[in-house]
């Protein structure tokens, strides 16, 4: 644990505190990414099966 709060210092030391807040909010995008991502997926398998009568 403490790397990691040496690397949080660290970070907030070059970004300052507002650091925290931009990747917290990058991880965020990148999980609804991958939902959207996963939701398409299903979809389209989906869609496909119906379409080659698997139902």
């Amino acid at each position: 644990m403490g790397a990691l709060r040496s690397g949080n210092m660290m970070i907030e030391a070059i970004f300052g505190e507002g650091a925290f807040v931009v990747v917290g909010a990058f991880w965020h995008q990148l999980a609804q990414l991958w939902e959207l991502i996963v939701m398409v997926c299903r979809f389209l398998w989906d869609l496909l099966k119906l379409l080659s009568g698997a139902g």
